[in-house]
């Protein structure tokens, strides 16, 4: 094989590698665009169901009308979190450290989360606060494994990313506290106004960073890197 013969097959070789590694972190963006299009149809599905004022835990709560293609859904778009985690573990051993470790808070943020489907909730008023406490708590640790991930990857990645990611990390806490006033309702099966949509506001703005941080790490691998 010539000389040049050997530089091609190398060439292809490298771009092969680079459209692979391309396509895994990308799972972040596609992970994120499917969580709401799982949303919008599990709530389109369910009648009389309010994305205002309904949580997103309700769509899959213990006694909701699931359809049989949600769960299928869900899977795949933990599979494809799963992928994305370890790929910017992986990734982030081959170049930065602090991303490594962004990729392993993910990948325990996944973890941590699953407790929401191993104990869902009940539809409200057929339970007591007692009967949900292991999906809240479920929940709310999984929002401070992410928090802290926030923090971690806002360190890794430049100043704009970082200000994106404390930008995205305040929405999380504003509009996660302002669903507060509405637990209680909640659980006494009470109507909960508003409180959907700022559920929504606070865990859709986890999903923008997670998108960004995909998107941050493409720009990076492509050379296009921000300071």
């Amino acid at each position: 094989m010539t000389t040049i013969g050997m530089r091609h097959d190398a060439g292809v070789l490298t771009e092969k590698v680079s459209v692979t590694w391309k396509s895994l972190l990308a799972c972040g963006v596609i992970s994120s665009a499917f969580y709401a299009v799982i949303d919008l149809l599990a709530g389109r599905s369910y009648d009389g169901y309010s994305f205002y004022s309904q949580t997103i835990s309700e769509l899959g709560a213990v006694g909701a009308p699931k359809p049989a293609w949600l769960a299928p859904l869900f899977l795949t778009y933990c599979v494809l979190m799963l992928v994305f985690s370890f790929t910017v573990m992986l990734y982030g051993r081959r170049r930065n450290n602090g991303i490594a470790n962004v990729g392993i808070l993910l990948l325990l943020y996944m973890i941590v989360g699953s407790g929401t489907s191993l104990f869902p909730m009940h539809v409200r008023g057929t339970a007591t606060l007692a009967d949900d406490m292991p999906h809240i708590i479920a929940g709310l640790t999984a929002m401070t494994v992410m928090l802290i991930t926030m923090i971690v990857g806002s360190t890794a990645l430049g100043k704009n990313f970082r200000r994106f990611s404390w930008t995205t990390f305040a929405s999380v806490i504003v509009f996660g506290a302002l669903t507060i006033p509405s637990g209680m309702k909640l659980a006494a099966g009470e109507p909960t106004p508003g409180m959907g949509l700022l559920e929504r506001l606070a865990y859709y703005s986890m999903l923008v960073w997670i998108a960004g941080l995909s998107l941050a790490l493409l720009r990076r691998h492509e050379g296009r890197v921000e300071s």
